[in-house]
């Protein structure tokens, strides 16, 4: 049983993992979503902390904060 946006996220994560600091368009287009539908998915991300943009660059990576607290468990 596959949860395609979970699989989604998980590979927005993946990404973010290999190459952070990737603006909206370059998420997207790494993997295979129309823009406005990749947004979604990090709105979900953001209001997790797994994903942190910076304020001024609106840049996109990993929370880090966030990831560590889940690795220390």
């Amino acid at each position: 049983y596959r949860v395609k946006s979970l699989e989604q996220a998980l590979a927005i994560l993946d990404l973010l993992a290999q190459r952070p600091d990737l603006a909206l368009p370059e998420i997207a287009d790494q993997i295979g979503l129309a823009t406005p539908n990749a947004h979604k998915l990090i709105l979900h991300l953001q209001a997790a902390r797994l994903v942190e943009t910076g304020y001024v660059d609106k840049r996109y990576r990993l929370g880090a904060r966030r990831v560590s607290e889940l690795t220390q468990r």
